[in-house]
């Protein structure tokens, strides 16, 4: 037999699980907009109101404490000195310097991504 305390937690169970989806469904769609930007940002496509120089300018100037010029540098001689496995190895360390590079450059900017994305998404509806 469901008491009046019973329907109360029911529906409050209810609405707190519809609010956990908003918010999942939300943080899913930002996680796509925020991917699509950073393939946007590399194409040298503008991605809410960020370029790719901004982003290179992040790379050499902030980054790693602007090390990042050194590592690239160090990686391009290599490659001409060194043809084969060890360049492939060294192209990929790169990009995986590259890759937390954007996500940094990200989560510096994330107010002005969120923003762009929340203004995105009261257009739409």
């Amino acid at each position: 037999m469901y008491t009046r305390s019973d329907n109360y937690l029911n529906n409050a169970e209810a609405k707190e699980s519809r609010r956990l989806s908003k918010k999942d469904a939300r943080e899913q769609a930002l996680n796509a907009f925020i991917e699509e930007g950073k393939e946007s940002i590399l194409s040298t496509h503008e991605f809410a109101g960020l370029k790719f120089r901004d982003f290179a300018t992040y790379f050499f100037a902030d980054f790693h404490g602007g090390k990042s010029a050194d590592r690239l540098v160090l990686v391009l001689c290599r490659l001409e000195s060194n043809k084969g496995l060890d360049s492939i190895r060294n192209l990929l360390t790169y990009e995986e310097v590259m890759n937390e590079a954007m996500n940094a450059f990200i989560e510096r900017n994330i107010n002005i991504i969120t923003s762009a994305f929340d203004a995105q998404q009261h257009q739409a509806a």
